[in-house]
């Protein structure tokens, strides 16, 4: 019983760990995009540059 336990309680934190970067990455994309969103999106070609300029 112990044995399926923790093997489901290591799949489960293996998902997380899979899981929680690509949201995290998605998150701060967006959190970007709307920073950059009020002043920039009328000018993509600049916002792009921007985006490349900061990573």
């Amino acid at each position: 019983m112990s044995a399926t336990t923790s093997a489901e309680v290591s799949a489960m934190f293996f998902t997380a760990s899979a899981i929680i970067p690509v949201v995290v990455t998605i998150n701060s994309f967006f959190f970007f995009w709307g920073a950059l969103s009020e002043q920039e999106k009328m000018d993509p070609e600049k916002t792009m540059k921007n985006i490349v300029n900061r990573v």
